[in-house]
């Protein structure tokens, strides 16, 4: 689809450092501020732990999370380069990710608050998704189209109107080739044995795992939605100029 180097890298470059700095955070404050609580899983956490692991948690998925955004967003920035014949330099694909990155965090909550807001009724539930497959190239509009946030999700809803089956029939079929990876990915995180502090060890060392293994699919995942969106873009402006 297009070159694996150009696909990875980006990724390589972000989700490695930040799963490795999230992942010293969690063993210095196990040994250090947190000594006296107990380790506990990400669940029992959030049903219910002490509130400075939980702040911690929170604060560290909330930056995982950031950069896991800026990550794609430079890895959709280079696949569509790659594409499209002019492929970039790493520099130049990290460099409008990271200038962008206010507006990715914006998309991202807006994106965010819709699920969860259609969640909560029986209707919404039933519609989102095909609500989430008209606005599944939000990132992609956003980063190759260079609009603002609002701007990017009416471009996504437009370009995949008549492209939400194809649409859904890519990710299906990303799923079914991810399936393994991401059972491997679960499995890893319900490893749990010895005392405390192998836990907090054991624990960092398979949350760096997991990030590793989920880089492939996450550069797998973002070359398909981009070529997509170059593709249902080129169609949507053809019908529209024509």
């Amino acid at each position: 689809m297009s070159h694996p180097r150009a696909t990875l890298l980006p990724l390589v470059a972000i989700q490695l450092p930040v799963t490795l700095i999230s992942s010293l955070v969690t063993v210095a404050l196990y040994f250090s501020v947190f000594r006296d609580e107990p380790f506990e899983s990400v669940n029992d956490v959030l049903a219910g732990g002490a509130s400075g692991p939980l702040f911690a948690l929170i604060l560290l998925t909330a930056f995982e999370g950031l950069f896991a955004q800026v990550a794609r967003a430079a890895t959709i920035v280079a696949v569509a380069s790659a594409l499209e014949g002019r492929p970039k330099q790493l520099t130049e694909s990290l460099d409008p990710a990271f200038t962008r990155m206010g507006g990715l965090l914006v998309v991202a909550v807006l994106l965010a608050a819709s699920v969860v807001g259609l969640a909560l009724t029986l209707v919404g539930l039933v519609l989102l998704p095909y609500l989430a497959a008209r606005l599944g190239l939000v990132f992609e509009a956003y980063m190759l189209d260079g609009l603002g946030p609002g701007r990017a999700i009416g471009r996504s809803w437009r370009v995949m109107r008549g492209n939400v089956l194809r649409f859904l029939t890519a990710v299906l079929l990303f799923l079914l080739v991810a399936a393994g990876p991401l059972v491997l990915i679960s499995l890893l995180g319900s490893v749990d044995f010895g005392g405390r502090d192998t836990r907090v060890l054991t624990s960092a060392a398979i949350g760096l795992a997991q990030g590793v293994l989920l880089i492939p699919l996450l550069a797998f995942l973002t070359a398909i939605t981009t070529a997509f969106y170059l593709q249902a873009r080129a169609r949507h402006d053809g019908r529209t100029t024509a």
